[in-house]
């Protein structure tokens, strides 16, 4: 399977995150935005916010979860889209 080359994330400094009840509730302070996501969308915060590579993320949640890869990569980058366009992350020059 091909690997599509995603921009490069991060978070801003004004991005906070809580976990509540195994889910995470994001928080743009500048933007004043907020996100909440479900425990699998949790696991890859997780996993984003400790600086791990987009690929190295999805191998480790193809372990967790039973998604086939192609499935999972296209929802991990949707989800990638939609908290950029939310303002919770910045996509880097």
């Amino acid at each position: 399977m091909s690997k599509q080359t995603l921009p490069k994330y991060s978070i801003p400094q004004t991005t906070i995150a809580q976990e509540v009840g195994g889910e995470v509730v994001i928080l743009n302070l500048s933007a004043e935005r907020y996100y909440s996501l479900d425990e699998v969308g949790a696991t890859f915060w997780q996993l984003f916010a400790a600086g791990q590579a987009f690929d190295q993320i999805v191998q480790e949640m193809l372990e967790e979860y039973d998604v086939d890869e192609s499935t999972l990569r296209s929802d991990l980058e949707a989800l990638l889209g939609n908290l950029a366009q939310a303002g919770i992350i910045e996509v880097e020059p």
